[in-house]
């Protein structure tokens, strides 16, 4: 599997409201199925792993 284009993350990303900064992370996830992604640890972090899990299944759904 290829990395998503970077475009597309910054794109993603913004469409959900979430920082640039986190792209590495967004990559990261899209790499691995969504079953091994860390789930929520219910601590109010910001951004939320949900979130990011958001960004990167508009990614897939985008593709």
């Amino acid at each position: 599997m290829t990395d998503p284009d970077p475009a597309r993350v910054a794109a993603a990303l913004a469409a959900e409201g979430v920082s640039a900064d986190y792209a590495p992370d967004v990559v990261a996830m899209s790499r691995e199925p969504r079953e091994r992604w860390r789930p929520c640890c219910g601590m109010l972090c910001d951004p939320c792993v949900m979130t990011l899990a958001r960004v990167v299944d508009r990614l897939r759904r985008e593709g």
